[in-house]
């Protein structure tokens, strides 16, 4: 293409015309995610989280009888409008408390597992949170064999996490008995622990999660596994119990709570010592009757044990006391739009270097001057291995590529993706390609033989006057003039043993450094 400009200044002149995309903040907020369940608008709940959300686990895999999957249907739109902001979308797997899908998904776990792994590159997804609930000890090792596998068929940029049943005095039979906390940690990325439900449908009336029952539970979590690897699960509902019956504690959401103590003869009082808020609503016989999840409640006297801004903050509290992971909530969109504004007040954020010692400078520079933006918000990941998509929004970013019509590429694999138009745009400039089937394999990480076959293109210098050489790079290569361009312009170096490593992958801070110096030449 006639506007590829040749020469050594090539790269400085394209540097001016980088879009500035914003800086990130060293001082990392905790780890948040939230299941997604019921019907939502979530990418409006999502936005009103204020950025607190890392990732969310939408209702996307469900169980077949035999225990293969059920895939709901996918919206690749939110999952598209998810990555633009940098949340990770990992759907959760489960079995709906029903046991003999849950052991038949065991039984059959490596078809199981196949087919989570296909589903997740086909839309992707970011990974599965595994949420097979009412086992017991016999299913134990098996339930670890399946993470385990899952594990190793799922890609390792992808998250593999399971929520495990709070466990405050270590049981290891029954319900508990079924998560073997040390072990699953050794394939989970984290284990998201479900501290409510103390008080359930059918049992008597109290807190859904008392702080001591809370802390319990962390105390004999992080006793298992590292406390990086632990996610403290919050509920956003309460439950509801009617004087005079044995049978109660339905669930009820916050924001529903919230209305009906407003509406009716309510008394609130908060419990100090299960720090929890306890309501007591009379419904008399001429009030307009309320209905919760299609129950109607008649006249009569109810019990209401749920979350305020007090209990939270109380639980977020402990995040902070025992330096875990981070939290987890049942379920977005059930919890009062402020509740976010607790998160922002109370969890302290983590101070994380942006990158190793050696690449700070890189990494300052390219955000000062706006080169390269986070994966979120608040988070570099430097050590990531920089994709194929990435790299493609990264060029297509420094030509400018954007401000020019070109015909769309119809890869097949990337009618969703967030990064199809710079796929498509460096495709047409002739600076990528895709793969025989037509395929551009996005999410693939980039080598670096790849990464200087692109820079040498741009630098347009295909002398090789220098007696650069590596042991690795044989002349018959198809990267080795593009290899000896970037050695010889200092853009890319080799290995102290001598080699170029060409099938290597790229990390994200390997190629801020690499910017840095593009920009020093």
């Amino acid at each position: 293409m006639t506007r590829f400009v040749r020469g050594r200044g090539i790269i400085i002149i394209l540097l001016l015309l980088v879009v500035l995309v914003g800086s990130v903040n060293a001082s990392a907020n905790r780890f948040n995610m939230s299941y997604l369940y019921g019907n939502y608008d979530y990418a409006s709940l999502v936005e009103r989280t204020n950025g607190a959300l890392s990732e969310v686990s939408p209702s996307y895999f469900d169980l077949y009888e035999d225990g293969s999957l059920k895939l709901n249907k996918v919206d690749t739109a939110f999952v598209s409008k998810m990555h633009a902001k940098g949340v990770k979308v990992v759907p959760f797997l489960s079995n709906h408390w029903d046991r003999s899908k849950g052991r038949a998904a065991l039984k059959n776990m490596d078809k199981l597992a196949t087919q989570i792994a296909n589903a997740i590159s086909k839309y992707n997804l970011d990974g599965v949170n595994v949420d097979i609930e009412n086992l017991n000890e016999a299913d134990r090792d098996s339930y670890t064999k399946f993470v385990k596998l899952l594990r190793e068929k799922i890609s390792a940029d992808k998250s593999v996490s399971v929520a495990v049943a709070a466990n405050p005095y270590g049981l290891n039979i029954g319900w508990q008995g079924s998560y073997d906390y040390k072990e699953l940690g050794k394939y989970a990325d984290y284990l998201m622990i479900m501290a409510y439900d103390e008080h359930y449908e059918s049992g008597p009336a109290g807190a859904v999660a008392s702080i001591d029952f809370v802390e319990r539970t962390i105390k004999y979590a992080i006793s298992q596994v590292d406390k990086e690897k632990v996610v403290l699960g919050l509920p956003f509902y309460g439950r509801y119990w009617q004087d005079g019956y044995s049978y109660g504690g339905y669930g009820v959401s916050l924001t529903r709570i919230d209305k009906i103590i407003k509406t009716y003869n309510t008394k609130t009082t908060y419990d100090e010592k299960t720090q929890a808020v306890k309501s007591v609503v009379k419904i008399n016989d001429w009030d307009t009757k309320p209905v919760i999840n299609g129950r109607t409640l008649y006249s009569g006297t109810y019990t209401f044990w749920y979350e305020n801004e007090k209990s939270i903050k109380a639980k977020l509290e402990l995040v902070n006391k025992y330096e875990i992971k981070g939290t987890g909530s049942w379920s977005l969109g059930q919890e009062l739009a402020e509740t976010w504004d607790y998160y922002d007040e109370t969890l302290i954020k983590v101070e994380e270097p942006l990158g190793d010692e050696w690449a700070m400078p890189a990494i300052e520079y390219v955000m000062e001057k706006g080169l390269m933006q986070g994966k979120s918000t608040d988070n570099f990941a430097a050590k990531d291995d920089l994709t194929r998509a990435e790299f493609a929004t990264i060029i297509s970013r420094m030509l400018s590529l954007d401000s020019y019509s070109y015909q769309a590429s119809s890869y097949e694999d990337i009618s969703n993706h967030w990064a199809k138009k710079s796929i498509q745009n460096v495709t047409a400039a002739g600076l990528m390609r895709g793969y025989g089937d037509n395929t551009f394999k996005p999410n693939e990480n980039i080598k670096r033989e790849e990464v200087a076959k692109v820079l040498a293109q741009l630098c347009g210098d295909k002398e090789n006057i220098t007696n650069i050489e590596f042991s690795d790079v044989s002349k018959d290569r198809w990267s080795y003039s593009s290899i000896k361009t970037v050695a010889e312009k200092g853009i890319m170096n080799g290995y102290p043993s001598g080699e170029f490593i060409p099938e290597n992958h790229i990390t994200r801070q390997e190629m801020a450094v690499i910017l840095q110096r593009i920009n020093e030449k």
